[in-house]
């Protein structure tokens, strides 16, 4: 599911070498971060720079490569994020978020809900059996505002803040009240959970 991962094939052997080859052919892949793009090597690094069709073709293309076969339509397939919640700073990307969520628990919801959307689309045109999904997860826990998502798409809420000590159904619990703010949004949007 993690992006980098997408970008270069889920590559066994030398996937350095390969990003930095990637690098050093499409440099516009890889995000923006403080002003000058920077290669990304490991999944807890910054997600790429997305605003380029080129490169969501070459992960849906990766991703599709990974789950077509004769078992790839029995269980959803997660299209995650790097595990990190710093994204590229390009003018593109940032374009992409919703002004009103900057600074909230949902900020990238647009950016990734927009991604995982292109990169379904592609996939669905190979094959449209397969089953594909997003989660809410880090900065993009609640819904997107401007990006519309794909009904086919299904939702798992990875809320990893929740409060062990209490039920999610515990009212006075105020780290519960929260995911039962995120799961309460999402069901809202209709979408499957």
């Amino acid at each position: 599911h993690i992006m980098m991962d997408m970008m270069t094939g889920w590559a066994e052997k030398d996937k350095k070498g390969r990003l930095e080859a990637l690098y050093a052919k499409h440099p516009e892949y890889f995000p923006l971060i403080g002003g000058a793009r920077i290669i990304i090597d490991d999944a807890g690094d910054a997600n790429p720079c997305i605003s380029n069709p080129a490169l969501l073709d070459l992960m849906a293309s990766n991703l599709y490569d990974r789950v077509c076969g004769p078992h790839g339509a029995e269980a959803y397939v997660t299209i995650g994020n790097n595990d990190s919640t710093s994204w590229c700073e390009c003018e593109k990307c940032r374009a992409i978020d919703a002004p009103e969520l900057i600074g909230t628990k949902g900020q990238r919801s647009d950016r990734y809900w927009y991604t995982v959307g292109e990169i379904a689309k592609r996939i669905w045109k190979r094959d449209p059996k397969l089953k594909l999904g997003g989660w809410a997860y880090q900065d993009f826990w609640y819904p997107p505002v401007k990006v519309k998502i794909d009904p086919r798409l299904r939702v798992l809420i990875s809320y990893n803040n929740q409060c062990w000590k209490h039920t999610v159904g515990d009212l006075k619990c105020p780290i519960n009240a929260e995911w039962r703010s995120i799961y309460a949004a999402w069901k809202a949007t209709g979408h499957p959970l």
